[in-house]
């Protein structure tokens, strides 16, 4: 929306998010309640989120690479596809998105 991000798969939603809270009128949005109360909500309950069909590894270095940007707020995957992946291959996955989570 900001044009800050360019095609870095999984995170330009996150930007759009950011962006657009610090700045409603870039979408030509008029807040009906007070801007601040809604900038702190987002900054102290706001979590990004994803979708992805993709393998871990592909997403967690898409998002590690560039996420630092967007320290302390969490993200979390909220529909993982694992298109065409063994029960075995998804279950690898799971586990080391938990360890990824539980490091955080």
């Amino acid at each position: 929306i900001d044009g800050v991000i360019k095609e870095m798969p999984g995170v330009w939603g996150f930007q759009d998010m950011v962006a657009v809270v610090a700045n409603p009128s870039i979408v030509n949005y008029t807040v009906r309640s007070n801007l601040t109360d809604i900038q702190a909500a987002f900054n102290s309950r706001w979590i990004h989120g994803l979708n992805t069909q993709s393998p871990w590894k592909f997403v967690n270095e898409m998002v590690s690479k560039v996420y630092d940007q967007f320290a302390p707020v969490p993200w979390f995957i909220g529909e993982y596809g694992a298109n065409g992946k063994t029960g075995e291959a998804i279950l690898d996955d799971l586990r080391k998105m938990d360890l990824q989570a539980d490091s955080a």
